[in-house]
């Protein structure tokens, strides 16, 4: 539950299009830094590492 709680926190940001108002202050910086890290990778580079794990999760469950 911990490791779904934190890697959904970046993604906090998301709440900001439900609620306009929000976006200042910290959540404001907090906003300009996701969109940021969001855009360092192209399309392919970010989809082959999540392959990666569902093939190696995969793997693991069916060897189990």
């Amino acid at each position: 539950w911990t490791g779904a709680i934190f890697a959904n926190l970046p993604d906090f940001d998301s709440l900001v299009i439900l609620a306009p108002s929000l976006k200042r202050g910290l959540i404001k910086n907090f906003w300009d830094w996701h969109c940021k890290i969001q855009r360092e990778t192209s399309s392919l580079l970010g989809i082959l590492p999540q392959l990666t794990v569902i093939a190696l999760s995969l793997l693991v469950a069916y060897e189990a």
